[in-house]
C-alpha cells in the first residue's frame, strides 16, 4: 500500500507543472507513505522478535505435534522414555494383553502392567 502512495506522490509531482502547492502536497504524500512503510516494517520486526522469545518455557522442552500435549517440562530423555512406554502399551492393547482405555494410566501403573 505504501508503494502505491509513493507512486501516486511521484505522479503528482510529475503532473504539478511547477505549482508549488501541488509539489508540496505530493512530497507530503511520499513522506507519509515512507513513514507508514517504516512503521509497518518495525512492527513486523518487533512482533517477530517477541514471538521468538521463549518466555515462560522450559528451554529443555522439545515437543512436536506428533508427540501431543501434556509433555511440558520433560527432557528429551524423559520424552523418549514416555513414547517408548506408550508404544509398548499400544502393542499390548493390540495383542489383547491390555484392555482398551488403559493408555491413560499413570507411569507407575504402566510400568507395573509391562512387568
Amino acid at each position: 500500500m505504501a508503494f502505491l502512495f509513493i507512486i501516486i506522490g511521484g505522479i503528482q509531482i510529475l503532473t504539478a507543472y511547477g505549482n508549488d502547492e501541488k509539489i508540496t502536497n505530493a512530497k507530503k504524500t511520499i513522506q507519509y507513505a515512507i513513514v507508514g512503510l517504516l512503521i509497518a516494517l518495525l512492527s513486523y520486526a518487533i512482533v517477530s522478535i517477541i514471538g521468538g522469545l521463549n518466555i515462560g518455557q522450559n528451554p529443555n522442552q522439545t515437543q512436536t505435534a506428533e508427540e501431543g500435549f501434556g509433555d511440558e517440562g520433560l527432557t528429551e530423555e524423559e520424552l523418549a522414555e514416555k513414547q517408548e512406554t506408550q508404544k509398548e502399551i499400544e502393542e499390548k492393547v493390540e495383542s489383547g494383553d491390555l484392555a482398551p482405555g488403559s493408555e491413560d494410566l499413570t507411569k507407575e501403573e504402566m510400568e507395573e502392567l509391562l512387568d
